[in-house]
């Protein structure tokens, strides 16, 4: 069955509403800029988004937690990196 391009399904109707919607929030609240809308909503998402985040957070109490600092011997690493005549070393 051939669908005509201007057959509107779920999806369609869905896209056109958002965009609606945020015309709407656009002339309500930012002057018809779009892009200062789009920033908006960005940033809100991303700040509600950081306190869903944020909420699930606790503490560690590292002085019970049993994990004891591991260190390295530089002398190691520096002769891994010369050999074969080639000393680079990134950090």
């Amino acid at each position: 069955m051939f669908n005509s391009p201007f057959e509107e399904n779920s999806s369609t109707v869905l896209k056109k509403d958002w965009v609606r919607r945020f015309k709407k929030f656009s002339s309500n609240y930012q002057n018809n800029d779009y892009k200062a809308t789009s920033y908006l909503l960005k940033d809100v998402y991303l700040f509600h988004k950081w306190v869903k985040v944020t909420s699930k957070l606790e503490p560690i109490n590292w002085l019970e937690s049993g994990v004891e600092p591991q260190y390295t011997d530089i002398g190691s690493t520096t002769a891994m990196a010369c050999s074969g005549g080639a000393c680079e070393i990134t950090f």
